[in-house]
C-alpha cells in the first residue's frame, strides 16, 4: 500500500500507516501483541484497520440528506428561472442541468471552505507547539470572520483557565477495539486534557459526539490517561461564529452512552466488513 504518513504509537511498539487516496489505515509493530485476551486475538501485522468515520458511517443519514438536496434544487430553479420567459431547448437543458447538480455545487463549496479552516487551525496549532510559522489570516471575509472568532474564544480560554496545545491532526488507534483515526487537535485546558474536535458541519450530530467517544478512549488508551473531556468546536461557514460544546463539563454520563453507541457501531462494522 502506498503510504501517505505514518504515526509511531504506545510507546514506538505501533506503526499506523495512511494512505491518503485510499482513506486507508494499515498497523504493525510488536505493541499488537499486547492486545488483552478478553477483546480477541492480537491483531495481526500490516492489518487493515476500520477508521473512525467509516464505523459512524453505519449510521443511516439519507433521509435528511435527501431533503436538503431536494432544497438546492429548488432555490437553484426559483433562482434562475424566470417567470414568462420562453427557454429554448439548451436552454431549457442547461437550467435542468443547473438544478440537478445544485447539491453538488453547494457541497464542493462548503468542503472547500471546511478544508481550508481545518488547514488553518492545524498550521496555527502546529506554530503555537513550536513546529512551524504562524499562518496569515486569510483573505476571503467568511474564512476570515470564522478565523477571528476561533481566536476570540482560543483568548479567552488563555485568559481564563489556560490552554496548552499539544497536537494538530494526530493519528490514533486502539489495540483493544482496532480502529484508528485522525483526531484535530488535543490540549489541556486548565488541568484536564481534552480532544478537541473542530466541525465546520451546519451543526454538530450524534455521529459527531460517537466520533469524539471513540478518540477518546483510544487517547485514554495510549497515553493511559483517565478523565479526558471532549469539545467541539463548531464552526459556521456562513457566519463565522464559533461555538465550543463541553461534552463533559459536568457529568461522564454522556461519555459513557456516546462510547456505547460507538461500540455498538464498531461491531456492525465487524460484522458487514470483517475488520
Amino acid at each position: 500500500m502506498e503510504v501517505s504518513k505514518t504515526q509511531q504509537l504506545y510507546g514506538d511498539t505501533v506503526e499506523l500507516a495512511f494512505n491518503d487516496a485510499r482513506h486507508k489505515y494499515v498497523v504493525r509493530g510488536e505493541g499488537l501483541n499486547s492486545r488483552p485476551k478478553k477483546f480477541g486475538k492480537p491483531v495481526g501485522q500490516n492489518a487493515v484497520v476500520p477508521s473512525v468515520t467509516t464505523v459512524t458511517g453505519h449510521l443511516d443519514k439519507s433521509r435528511p440528506l435527501m431533503y436538503w438536496a431536494v432544497g438546492q434544487t429548488v432555490d437553484y430553479v426559483d433562482n434562475n428561472w424566470i417567470p414568462g420567459r420562453a427557454y429554448d431547448e439548451l436552454e431549457k437543458k442547461s437550467l435542468l442541468n443547473g438544478a440537478k447538480k445544485a447539491w453538488q455545487t453547494t457541497l464542493e463549496d462548503a468542503q472547500d471552505i471546511g478544508n481550508f479552516v481545518h488547514k488553518w487551525l492545524e498550521e496555527y496549532i502546529l506554530w503555537r507547539t513550536n513546529n512551524g510559522s504562524k499562518p496569515a489570516l486569510p483573505e476571503n471575509k467568511r474564512l476570515r470572520r470564522a478565523i477571528t472568532q476561533f481566536l476570540k474564544w482560543e483568548k479567552g480560554i488563555r485568559k481564563s483557565e489556560g490552554i496548552e496545545w499539544i497536537f494538530a491532526e494526530r493519528m490514533i488507534y486502539s489495540i483493544n477495539l482496532h480502529f484508528a483515526g485522525t483526531l484535530d487537535a488535543l490540549a489541556y485546558i486548565g488541568e484536564r486534557l481534552y480532544v478537541i474536535d473542530f466541525k465546520t458541519s451546519k451543526d454538530v450530530y450524534p455521529d459527531h459526539h460517537f466520533q469524539t467517544a471513540a478518540y477518546r478512549y483510544a487517547v485514554e488508551e495510549e497515553f493511559g490517561e483517565t478523565g479526558v473531556g471532549r469539545i467541539i468546536i463548531h464552526i459556521n461557514k456562513k457566519s463565522g461564529q464559533v461555538h465550543p460544546y463541553d461534552l463533559e463539563k459536568t457529568s461522564e454520563w454522556r461519555y459513557k452512552q456516546d462510547f456505547a453507541a460507538f461500540a455498538g457501531l464498531r461491531k456492525v462494522t465487524r460484522r458487514i466488513k470483517g475488520l
